[in-house]
This record gives C-alpha cells, structure tokens and sequence, in this order.
C-alpha cells in the first residue's frame, strides 16, 4: 500500500509539472495568461531558478532544493519558487517540508491554476502522511508543530 501511495504522489507531481511547466508554465492558445507579477517573470529567468528546474527535470531533487532554496535567499522568493520546493521536497519524500511549501503557494499564490495545483498536493500529502504503514521522517503534523515556534519555511518573504 505504501509503495502504491508513493507511486500516485509521484505521478500526481508529474502531471501537474507536464500541465503547468514548460520552462516555467505552458500557455494554451487562447487561454487566460497566468496571473505572473513582472517580478515573477524576473525570478523565473534567474539562473539560480533556471538551474533549480533543469535539475528537478531530471530528478535531480536534492540539486533542485538547494538550487531553489539559494534562489529564494537571493530575492527570488515567488509562488513558483515555493511550489516547486513543495514538489522537490515531495520527491525526496520529505512530507512536511513539501506540505509547508504547498501552503505557502496557497496562502499567497495569486495563479488559480498553481493554487489548484498545490491544494490537490497538500490533499495526496495529508493523504499519504495518514495512510503509510510506517511513521517515516517529515510527517505533517509534526513538522507543522515543531516549525510553529520559528525556522521551517519562512513566511515573511515575497
């Protein structure tokens, strides 16, 4: 059961990156520009977030993490930034922090289809998180306790 939850989470995450990511995120022909601030669209360019994404593209989760994690420290702290922290860490299968990125993109994403995105992620995490045969490292609620004092995912940024 536990291998089954892990296998839809992790193609959970990849239709969502096929559906919202072409670089950073695809258009349709005529459909609604996602709602991207100038300042997004800057992050989104930046070598660290290029790099991040190359790296999550290819798997390489723990690159992407640390690539993402140094764009956010450098000003590129944006729904794109977090959402895909949520992902990277999802891969890895680290719950709480994905969980808390998620909320982040939740919290103060502004693109509909991101927010979607990222309440159906939070939704298989919690899922996942109460149905593992196993306790695991980076449960949900547990992370959400021991970061409510300070450190986690920084909230004040963006």
């Amino acid at each position: 059961m536990a291998n089954k939850a892990k296998v839809l989470i992790l193609l959970v995450a990849a239709l969502i990156t096929a559906t919202c990511f072409d670089g950073v995120h695809a258009k349709a022909k005529g459909a609604k520009k996602p709602s991207t601030s100038a300042r997004e669209q800057a992050v989104v360019k930046s070598p660290y977030f290029v790099k991040a994404t190359q790296a999550y593209q290819k798997g390489n989760f723990r690159d992407a993490i640390s690539n993402f994690e140094l764009c956010d420290r450098s000003g590129g702290c944006c729904q794109w930034t977090h959402y895909y922290l949520g992902l990277s860490y999802q891969g890895i299968n680290q719950l709480g922090p994905a969980y808390q990125h998620f909320q982040w993109v939740l919290a103060r994403g502004t693109d509909p289809n991101l927010r979607r995105y990222s309440q159906y992620a939070s939704d298989s995490l919690s899922y996942y998180a109460n149905n593992r045969t196993y306790g695991g490292q980076g449960a949900i609620a547990s992370f959400s306790r021991a970061s409510a004092g300070g450190g986690g995912v920084s909230s004040g940024r963006g």
